[in-house]
């Protein structure tokens, strides 16, 4: 089963973009509790990465980088540019599910401030 698949399974509402290019432009339409980013896309995902918090409204969002390769140098360089985790594939889902939704702040029950 695939990443997405999984998320879906799990409630969630997931959006995918196959570039750098579209990842931007789904970014300005849509409001976001997480980002995954693949480090190795093709315009560069540290790149996409800075341009991502340069969005407005996503600047605080969190992302989460997952890679297909361990890799130490990209590990850092991502925990170093404010990634809040660096997932390295393959993974059990279970886990997967578990460290992705760590990074997701519940949301206030509805007609209470935050």
């Amino acid at each position: 089963m695939s990443l997405v698949s999984l998320m879906r399974q799990q409630g969630c509402n997931v959006k995918v973009a196959t570039d750098g290019k579209e990842a931007i432009e789904i970014a300005n339409d849509n409001e976001f509790d997480l980002i995954a980013l693949d480090p190795d896309l093709p315009e560069g995902g540290f790149e996409i990465f800075l341009r991502l918090r340069q969005v407005p409204g996503l600047s605080k969002t969190p992302i989460v980088f997952i890679a297909r390769r361990h890799d130490d140098a990209s590990w850092r360089r991502g925990l170093e540019l404010g990634a809040v985790d660096y997932i390295e594939k393959p993974l059990d889902g279970t886990a997967f599910m578990r460290r992705m939704l760590s990074h997701v702040k519940p949301k206030p029950p509805f007609g209470t401030s935050p």
